[in-house]
């Protein structure tokens, strides 16, 4: 009976410390991806939602313009190659919506974003089209992006773009509600401004699972009988739902 009391409470022990060890590593990645310490050593890149958009030149069909959160002020995601991705840095905006950027005084030669609609929304509504475009003036704008692009859902896939800003001063990020504006979560995932030569990676999101995902890893430990070895899949799971 002691024996089996001592081995509840070593995985008592070891569980808590996996989970003080998850909880320590999230926020400090959440609060280094909200610091203004948001570009890179060698300053290759800055998150676009590092910098203060134009409030008098922005406006959303509904709620407000969302900094790293979705309009519903949830974890940004997106399908990307067919999974549901998500990202602590981006923009929300519901459309019909515009975001206006002056970028005037930071030197960078490109701007790359994943687009779309928020995967929360699944298959609701009938959809957004997504534009950016660039001024010299703030008045007189250059769309960067397809005329026509796909119409963007929750469970499509989302368009990655790499925009050329060099000699701009002004970028817009335009979504339309295509007349109904019915679960229309507009966002702008993990957008930055980059150096010419910067090298995109997945890093930035890959480490953030769905529920789901560890659902899938939790069956198939089960499944080849190394549920016990890997605890730290249901500790990690639990931790995310929770949050």
């Amino acid at each position: 009976m002691k024996s089996i009391l001592k081995s509840i409470d070593k995985k008592q022990i070891i569980g808590g410390i996996l989970l003080v060890v998850l909880i320590l590593f999230m926020v400090s990645i959440n609060l280094l991806s909200r610091s203004t310490f948001s570009v890179d050593k060698e300053q290759k890149f800055i998150y676009l939602s590092d910098i203060p958009y134009v409030k008098d030149q922005s406006s959303v069909g509904w709620g407000s313009i969302s900094i790293d959160k979705n309009p519903d002020n949830g974890v940004i995601s997106l399908i990307i190659d067919g999974q549901k991705k998500q990202f602590l840095k981006g923009i929300g905006a519901h459309a019909p919506s515009n975001v206006v950027y002056d970028i005037s005084g930071y030197d960078y030669d490109y701007l790359t974003t994943y687009v779309g609609l928020d995967a929360s929304k699944g298959s609701n509504g009938n959809g957004i089209k997504l534009h950016i475009f660039t001024s010299m003036d703030g008045t007189n704008w250059d769309l960067e992006t397809p005329n026509s692009p796909p119409a963007s859902k929750g469970d499509t896939e989302a368009i990655f773009y790499k925009v050329d800003i060099r000699g701009k001063k002004y970028i817009k990020l335009y979504a339309n509600h295509l007349g109904n504006n019915t679960a229309d979560h507009a966002v702008y995932a993990n957008a930055k401004l980059i150096k010419d030569g910067y090298v995109e990676t997945n890093e930035n999101y890959d480490f953030i699972k769905t529920v789901e995902e560890y659902d899938k890893e939790i069956k198939k430990a089960s499944i080849d009988n190394q549920l016990a070895q890997n605890e730290h899949l249901i500790l990690k799971r639990d931790f995310v739902k929770n949050v």
